[in-house]
């Protein structure tokens, strides 16, 4: 069986290698998303971004408290001024929760402390 965090692990792996398979099985079917682009509801969305975004996203960090993660990441893009390359890495930060044996949120951030305010893990000062 697999714990939360192997659902994240295996959605960041999903997401590398644009495994829509896998990444639809990974999350619930009205999975709540938001990035700096917007925000909606659904796998197939979540699909669709997967696609056509082009990201990688390397875990760094992560916070948990019980079925909420701050995940600390590293974030590429393909880089169209060089064949077949990626931009340097941008630190960010997603918040996850898990229900069940699926991931129904996943939140993107600018960085951490955005992250951890907007989770509940940290208060803002």
């Amino acid at each position: 069986m697999s714990t939360p965090l192997d659902l994240i692990v295996a959605w960041h792996d999903a997401v590398r290698d644009r495994d829509l398979e896998a990444l639809a099985a990974l999350v619930h079917s009205d999975v709540e998303i938001s990035g700096p682009r917007g925000s909606g509801h659904g796998a197939d969305l979540m699909l669709e971004w997967a696609q056509n975004s082009g990201i990688g996203l390397e875990i760094e960090s992560f916070l948990q408290r019980g079925l909420t993660f701050v995940v600390g990441q590293a974030a590429t893009w393909p880089d169209p001024d060089a064949e077949g390359g990626r931009t340097q890495p941008v630190a960010v930060a997603s918040v996850f929760v898990v229900h069940g044996a699926q991931i129904s949120k996943v939140l993107r951030f600018d960085d951490v402390d955005a992250a951890l305010e907007a989770s509940g893990l940290r208060c803002a000062p």
